[in-house]
């Protein structure tokens, strides 16, 4: 790579630069003083690298080491709040019920009737399955994973608790089914979804960079 007027080194930058790529190393690599082991890196990607330097004589060649600044993907996080509505005693939920303000009042009023119905209701609730709160990180969707996948990555994640709480060969089987199916289907959509955005760049190799 030192020597620029060679063909063949001439013809490797022609390439870097069609697909966007940068070369950091201009230091010899070879104990015959010329540049051979390469670090190359997109041209758009936001990595800061130090001087590239020889480390360590291998053999012939020098190990070439640098350190790499490399951005931390920034995730915003998100506060839901839930219940554990499987944990409610139902026979308990519906005896309650009777025993409150709701049942035992009278009233003259609609609008007096649907406020008791809604407080009880919900006071009830509260005391069965109070709200309870979580943080989540909210990571970028792929553009590749449609609803269908997320149903599916769903089902076999309902198929593996059961298999794992049952410990039946016939629910593992099922549960391996349908993961196979789902990573089937996820590969399917991976490649769909490559394979239209490169038709699209109708072959402009920068734009299948940036594309893809």
């Amino acid at each position: 790579m030192d020597k620029m007027r060679n063909p063949d080194s001439s013809r490797f930058n022609d390439i870097l630069n069609t697909f966007s790529l940068e070369q950091h190393v201009s230091i010899p690599t070879h104990e015959s003083g010329h540049t051979l082991d390469l670090i190359i890196t997109r041209s758009t990607d936001d990595i800061e690298l130090s001087p590239p330097y020889a480390a360590l004589k291998l053999s012939d060649h020098w190990a070439i080491r640098c350190f790499l600044d490399l951005p931390k993907t920034s995730f915003t996080t998100e506060e839901l709040a839930y219940r554990k509505y499987r944990s409610i005693d139902v026979d308990q939920f519906w005896a309650d019920i009777p025993q409150s303000s709701l049942c035992n009042s009278e009233w003259l009023d609609l609008g007096s009737l649907v406020n008791c119905y809604d407080h009880t209701m919900n006071t009830i609730l509260n005391d069965h399955a109070p709200t309870l709160t979580k943080v989540i990180t909210v990571r970028p969707k792929v553009p590749w994973f449609t609803d269908e996948l997320k149903t599916l990555r769903s089902r076999c994640r309902k198929a593996e608790r059961t298999a794992r709480r049952s410990g039946l060969e016939a629910d593992d089987l099922t549960h391996r089914s349908l993961r196979n199916n789902y990573l089937f289907q996820l590969d399917s959509a991976k490649r769909m979804y490559y394979t239209s955005n490169i038709q699209k760049c109708q072959g402009d190799t920068k734009k299948i960079i940036f594309h893809c």
